[in-house]
């Protein structure tokens, strides 16, 4: 009897060493790594932060990936087109990522992409609309629609503002040619737009009656004095879609509100981004809200009251966490890296030793999370 309980207690820590060193095991491999790169020190870049850590540790929660930990790497580009490309350099020679999700900016992605390219690193932008981004680059991809949707999405949408602001049956306006005009940033994202909006101009029979671009290198006002003028001389501008980054659209539209100039409007984007953000800072919009913003129609790829099920729970994580409601930042980058996710877990990652392969598998899988109906 004495030696049967004495065999049976061997059995049990037996069985519990195996079980221990299989969890160890699995807790030995190796991590996951994936970088962020984008405007850390703006609220852009805090929104693609929070979207990402909340999704981050969810995963982790449950088991990481095929058992690896999930690990992201934050770094702060600034905005600025040269500092996106050396930090692409440092990625890539550290050589740890499996793949990178930014940049936030076009011209920021453009620059940091032919890096990318050149060493084979999988990036996902859930924020950079212009088509050049991942045009002539099979390693950039996106979870936001480009410019050429967008463009196409504010020409249609027109004949609906015209009427709403005219006060007439939206059959009268689609009889007649809708007389529109753009402002639009001198950079990758507003020239792109731009480019886009004119081609599909002709498609809707929209005449566009003025185009203005926005220098940031210019004093913002005389370039908002100058393009206010050129409205009050135009003969029914139209529509004026605003091609922009937030803070140049809020001087223009606060600068044509003031001078007692209404037009309407469609606003891009990336100027609903942090709009209303950047417009905290002006009184009379705080003193009497809806002053600057009222009659303006916003473009925007994420909406909570429409979101469904999966970003209602979505937002209820994000309000447990961080007690306030998500950006549409926040929401894209969660949904990117979830993309991200996916791919790895479809594409099997080996570990460090097989980094390259592991990110061409991972690529693979992002190309084939595609098809035209999605």
């Amino acid at each position: 009897m004495k030696k049967k309980s004495t065999f049976l207690l061997i059995c049990v820590i037996l069985s519990a060493a195996v079980y221990f060193f299989m969890q160890a095991s699995v807790t030995r491999k190796e991590s996951v790594y994936i970088a962020v790169v984008g405007p850390m020190g703006e609220a852009g870049g805090k929104a693609m932060r929070q979207g990402v850590e909340l999704y981050r540790d969810q995963v982790n929660q449950q088991g990481g990936i095929d058992g690896r930990k999930l690990e992201i790497y934050f770094r702060d580009d600034q905005n600025q087109p040269e500092l996106a490309e050396r930090i692409a350099r440092e990625l890539a020679e550290e050589n740890r990522v499996h793949l990178v999700l930014g940049h936030y900016y076009s011209n920021t992605s453009l620059s940091a992409g032919k890096i990318y390219k050149k060493n084979g690193i999988p990036v996902i932008t859930a924020s950079a609309n212009a088509e050049s981004v991942i045009r002539d680059n099979e390693w950039y991809f996106r979870t936001v629609t480009g410019d050429s949707v967008e463009a196409r999405f504010a020409a249609s949408y027109m004949y609906d503002i015209l009427s709403s602001y005219k006060n007439i049956p939206l059959s009268e306006i689609v009889q007649e040619t809708i007389p529109a005009s753009i402002i639009f940033s001198e950079d990758e994202y507003g020239l792109s737009l731009l480019e886009n909006f004119e081609k599909i101009a002709r498609q809707f029979d929209i005449e566009i009656k003025g185009k203005w671009e926005w220098d940031d290198k210019k004093s913002s006002i005389e370039q908002a004095e100058h393009i206010q003028k050129e409205l009050a001389a135009t003969d029914d501008p139209g529509v004026i879609y605003l091609a922009t980054h937030a803070a140049e659209g809020v001087k223009i539209i606060t600068a044509l509100k003031d001078a007692g100039k209404t037009y309407p409007m469609i606003a891009s984007a990336a100027l609903t981004r942090s709009f209303f953000d950047k417009l905290k800072s002006y009184i009379k919009e705080w003193e009497n809200p809806g002053y600057y913003s009222d009659g303006i129609y916003f473009i925007t790829p994420f909406m909570l009251s429409l979101s469904g099920v999966k970003g209602v729970e979505f937002a209820r994580k994000f309000i447990k966490k961080y007690n306030q409601e998500p950006k549409e930042v926040a929401a894209c980058y969660y949904d990117a890296v979830d993309v991200a996710v996916r791919a790895m877990k479809k594409s099997s990652i080996h570990g460090k030793k097989h980094i390259r392969e592991d990110r061409r598998a991972i690529r693979t899988a992002l190309a084939g999370l595609y098809n035209e109906e999605k």
